[in-house]
């Protein structure tokens, strides 16, 4: 469980958690609203709302060892699908080709701006 009443930026033991197979409850803040998959690896609560975190629990316990087995399941196929180091890299490294595939066309749009203003400065000087 993860009642926090301040955001995190990842909640990255919510995703631990879901790696080994157990099911989270956490307040709906930050990280958690993204890592927690909301009754299928999970449960999301409102932040400081004691009512509602003591509910959560009820139904986490209604569900049963079957039930809960099944979120965790759950949440070990997302961890793994999800933030598996493979899958962490190759995201990184797409973004890093998207930066440069930017740049490389940033850089021919220069190009073809400083072209363009060189031919418009010729077309100037010669009137």
């Amino acid at each position: 469980m993860f009642p926090v009443i301040e955001p995190e930026a990842f909640g990255r033991g919510a995703v631990e958690a879901q790696a080994m197979g157990v099911p989270v409850i956490a307040s709906s803040l930050g990280g958690f609203t993204e890592t927690i998959v909301e009754n299928e690896t999970g449960m999301l609560v409102p932040a400081n709302a004691s009512q509602e975190l003591a509910a959560a629990l009820e139904r986490m316990i209604d569900a049963g060892p079957e039930g809960r087995r099944g979120m965790g399941a759950k949440g070990i196929a997302r961890a793994h699908a999800h933030y598996a180091i493979a899958t962490l890299q190759a995201a990184t490294l797409a973004v890093y080709q998207r930066v440069l595939a930017g740049k490389r066309t940033s850089q021919a749009r220069g190009d073809v701006i400083d072209s363009a203003k060189e031919q418009n400065d010729d077309s100037l000087a010669q009137s």
